[in-house]
């Protein structure tokens, strides 16, 4: 019988992995520089690193990719050639192909269907269905696969405990690895985000809770428990002021050295205004991002700069 637990823990709260048993442990965390923070902390510490695995979920997925899938060179060759046939008048098309072969990537990861592209009243939407079912019609006909059994191997990781720790939100697959792993493996989730009022996480509570996992909680506290006597502010703003908060925080970066910065949105439309004139002050964040109609919205967006032909803003501003 396997462990599944979601501990739902206080801001300041740690998780200590000499408690865990040492050999098959894989340590998950959100982003490369957290993974390295804590890994250089570890080692600080303790003096050596025993045999814990960190990684981040990507570095996961990539792991439990089967042999047949194509290599990602030679996959990205495929497809801008495919795009040369039906965008052949596509000015930068290198940068052009390759924000489109991570938005494929994207919306694989998020876990849409490609058919949904049909839904589209835009024929350019609508046209990269057609490249999307000749693309892995290339790759099928050689018996190799696209964007499909990334779960198959993962016996083969030999994962004894999984531990995952301080995201807000997770992505579809990541998801399905958890829960994959905790067949046959003891998951831990730390969520050091126990605060009232900040219903963030309250969706992914939901989904673990129907995988099965049990639910330890601390008494949630007010955030401002947490800000008495440190070098903090909090800026409310109304919509309009998002480009104002903006460069404060920017000037603010720039001013004194801030390693960590969260931005606790209660309005869904004030996160789409932040994440819109975020590029304004070329600052970026991640976003919970449960948009159900991201698709068109955001490759409208990537397309109205390419219509301006300025490459400096291209490579910039095309992160879809």
């Amino acid at each position: 019988m396997t462990v599944k637990k979601v501990l739902l823990k206080s801001l300041d709260s740690k998780i200590n992995l000499d408690d865990f048993y040492d050999e098959g442990l894989f340590y998950i965390l959100p982003t490369e520089d957290s993974l390295i923070e804590k890994r250089v902390n570890y080692i600080h510490d303790k003096g050596f690193l025993k045999n814990i695995k960190f990684m981040t979920f990507d570095a996961l997925f990539f792991q439990t990719a089967p042999p047949t899938n194509p290599n990602p060179l030679y996959s990205f060759y495929v497809l801008k050639k495919i795009l040369r046939k039906y965008f052949p008048k596509e000015e930068y098309f290198h940068d052009f192909s390759k924000n489109i072969y991570d938005f494929f990537n994207d919306i694989f990861v998020e876990g849409i269907d490609f058919s949904s592209l049909l839904t589209f009243k835009d024929t350019f939407i609508k046209s990269l269905y057609e490249v999307i079912e000749e693309y892995e019609s290339f790759f099928a006909k050689k018996n190799m696969t696209l964007y499909k059994a990334y779960r198959k191997s993962i016996c083969q990781l030999k994962i004894k405990t999984l531990i995952v720790d301080g995201f807000v939100d997770f992505r579809y697959w990541h998801l399905k690895l958890i829960e994959d792993i905790s067949e046959n493996s003891d998951v831990y989730i730390h969520l050091p985000f126990n605060l009232k009022e900040f219903n963030l996480i309250e969706k992914n509570l939901e989904i673990f809770k129907k995988m099965g996992f049990e639910i330890e909680c601390d008494d949630a506290k007010e955030l401002d428990s947490y800000l008495k006597g440190k070098n903090i502010e909090i800026i409310k703003g109304q919509n309009f002021y998002n480009n104002m908060v903006f460069s404060y925080i920017k000037k603010s970066i720039n001013e004194s050295s801030i390693k960590n910065l969260s931005i606790i949105l209660n309005d869904k439309s004030m996160g789409e205004l932040l994440y819109a004139c975020q590029d304004l002050e070329e600052l970026s964040f991640d976003l919970d991002r449960k948009i159900f109609d991201f698709i068109g919205d955001q490759i409208k967006i990537y397309f109205n700069f390419l219509d301006k032909k300025n490459r400096d803003n291209i490579i910039l501003r095309t992160q879809l």
